[in-house]
């Protein structure tokens, strides 16, 4: 029988945690061995879905007791930093599975899949660019960085064509959807 094993990275709880967590479920409902990599403030909902949950070893672990726009500069530097990277990457080699789902809010562990050549599915939950060029239009914003959305994209929060993806992604490879045929 083939083997269908599933990686779940989440990091910190909040909006993205529900859906990710809803993803994990629904493999498990169809045949999958899934693994949801955990912090302490996504592990108790993990094991609440009745999930097998792998602890973070030595990664940082989110202060949930502080508002993400409080700190959202030290997030989203441990979201795409080398720790949680290392620790996807080794749990990727150790585990093996078929399929890495992530958060797409946790870009070192989209990074830890390529490095491996895991197949991955990146979870996105809400369409933050959208929100936050809505918030600039009207002003609301003014602790993000002034950007304008594309004339020919409203819903980015501007062109892209210098920017370089995680992992070297080309510009604009998200403006797609891709739908991953998970293992089960």
């Amino acid at each position: 029988m083939q083997r269908r094993d599933v990686l779940v990275a989440t990091w910190a709880g909040g909006g993205n945690l529900p859906p990710l967590l809803s993803v994990a479920q629904l493999l498990a409902g169809r045949g999958c061995a899934v693994r949801v990599l955990t912090s302490r403030a996504t592990q108790k909902a993990a094991e609440a879905g009745g999930l097998h949950v792998v602890p973070y070893t030595r990664s940082p672990q989110p202060d949930m007791t502080v508002a993400f726009e409080s700190q959202a500069a030290e997030f989203m530097a441990v979201m795409a930093g080398p720790e949680i990277a290392s620790e996807v990457r080794e749990n990727l080699n150790q585990l093996e599975p078929q399929l890495l789902v992530a958060d797409c809010m946790l870009p070192a562990a989209l990074a830890a899949g390529r490095a491996t050549g895991t197949p991955t599915a990146s979870v996105v939950h809400f369409l933050y660019g959208a929100a936050r060029a809505d918030r600039q239009r009207v002003g609301m914003d003014h602790r993000l960085p002034t950007a304008q959305p594309h004339p020919n994209r409203p819903w980015t929060a501007g062109p892209r064509s210098s920017n370089r993806g995680v992992g070297g992604a080309r510009p604009g490879a998200c403006d797609r959807t891709t739908v991953v045929r998970p293992p089960c």
